[in-house]
């Protein structure tokens, strides 16, 4: 009998390391505790933190990721470099967006490793960088943010429906997008404490009925929830002075505008000038000379800045969303916080924020055309180095002034603090419970 009950306690010790080590691996394999890059390029680019964005409190933030969404690995990367230059602890939390739509099981094992991370860390909030299938971080204990970027708060509002987009086919594809996100990525959408929109100025997401979509009670309850305006952008940095020799361009062809014919015949002749260089997955730039594609820029926060400044002179092109619905994709930040010289095609955004300090080119003129508005543009960088290097300069001031990421930590800590206090008042406010006799 003793010997059994040895045995039995052994297999159960057992039993338990083995949970616990597979839950650690599995933490290891999901979360990164975040540092400042220390390498030389780095240190010259991060520019110190003025004292108007530095919080009198140092606060401890997670942010929540997709795998496979790599605009949103390298914001997470960038959110979590602006918070380690104030001195605030991050943590970046990576889940795979398939699982929790597959296994209800797993998703219970990433809350319950997030939960208990986040507690143990003392996370003071989170900012997730995409709408989940299914709820991840620890909702009703942390305040939760949800950053909704680009395009898709017009798509929440039911916006997109509404353009003349001149082609039946495109619309029909808009509509079962549509119908895709609500029941997949915003079924969970009323459950955040707050919102951080890149479509704000625009006033989508405030006319979105967010009770639809409330399948878990917040702690706020029915009270209207915060939004503020944010946008894939970059943590503060110096002007670099840089030569503007070549043309930087990066991404993965995958909209109906930016991977059509058009498109391709654009960038397939600007390659043949022998000036242009391409980044991104290598099966989407399978159409342009080899010489021209240049390989895949790693997401860790600052390899994209490093690598346009190689080349001087930014092109950006937007979606066909974000030209109608005139939000920017974080190019126009990344391009103005390199020190780049930028040639933009005629984005909302872009012009009103950003004005005479970009050089813009008409897309809707025939692609011949944009190949000739863009080389225009590409010589007259080359021939006039000084008034390029103004044009830069403008540009990242503007970036500095008004777009980077210490400021959206700032503001986001500041609505974290207001909504803590009104969570307080309300709890004070509560009657007592008498016990029932």
């Amino acid at each position: 009998m003793q010997y059994r009950k040895f045995n039995f306690f052994i297999s159960l010790a057992f039993f338990i390391v083995l949970a616990c080590t597979t839950l650690f691996a599995t933490a290891y394999n999901m979360i990164t505790i975040t540092s400042l890059p220390s390498n030389n390029f780095f240190n010259a680019l991060s520019a110190n933190n003025s004292d108007e964005v530095k919080p009198s409190k140092k606060y401890s933030i997670g942010v929540v990721v997709p795998y496979g969404f790599l605009v949103e690995q390298e914001e997470s990367k960038r959110l979590c470099i602006a918070a380690n230059k104030m001195g605030w602890p991050c943590y970046i939390m990576s889940y795979n967006w398939q699982h929790l739509k597959d296994s209800e099981i797993v998703t219970k094992i990433y809350r319950f490793i997030w939960d208990k991370f986040t507690s143990i860390m003392g996370v003071d909030f989170i900012i997730e960088l995409q709408p989940a299938y299914s709820r991840v971080s620890p909702l009703g204990k942390i305040t939760t943010f949800l950053a909704i970027s680009q395009n898709m708060s017009a798509t929440l509002g039911d916006i997109s429906v509404t353009f003349d987009l001149g082609d039946d086919n495109y619309k029909e594809r808009e509509v079962q997008n549509l119908d895709n996100y609500h029941e997949t990525f915003w079924r969970h959408i009323g459950d955040y404490d707050g919102y951080i929109d890149a479509g704000y100025r625009y006033g989508w997401l405030k006319k979105f009925d967010l009770s639809m979509y409330t399948s878990f009670q917040n702690q706020m309850g029915s009270e209207i929830k915060p939004i503020l305006e944010g946008f894939n952008s970059v943590y503060a940095t110096n002007f670099i002075p840089i030569e503007y020799k070549e043309l930087f361009y990066c991404g993965d062809n995958i909209d109906p505008l930016r991977g059509s014919s058009k498109y391709k015949l654009i960038l397939t002749e600007l390659a043949k000038k022998n000036y242009l260089n391409v980044y991104g997955p290598e099966n989407s730039w399978a159409f342009i000379p080899s010489s021209a594609y240049k390989g895949f820029i790693p997401s860790d926060g600052y390899s994209l800045l490093r690598t346009m400044q190689d080349s001087g002179i930014s092109l950006i092109l937007h979606s066909k969303n974000n030209l109608r619905d005139g939000i920017p994709s974080a190019r126009i930040f990344e391009a103005a916080a390199a020190s780049t010289v930028i040639i933009s095609d005629k984005n909302k955004f872009v012009m009103q924020e950003f004005g005479d300090c970009v050089l813009y080119i008409d897309v809707k003129k025939p692609a011949e055309d944009v190949v000739q508005q863009i080389d225009t543009h590409f010589n007259w960088i080359r021939d006039n180095p000084d008034k390029a290097k103004a044009l830069a300069k403008c540009a990242h001031k503007k970036f500095n002034d008004s777009f980077q990421l210490e400021s959206l930590l700032r503001d986001v800590a500041s609505t974290y603090e207001e909504l803590k206090l009104l969570r307080a008042q309300k709890t004070d406010s509560q009657p007592e419970q008498t016990p029932e006799q």
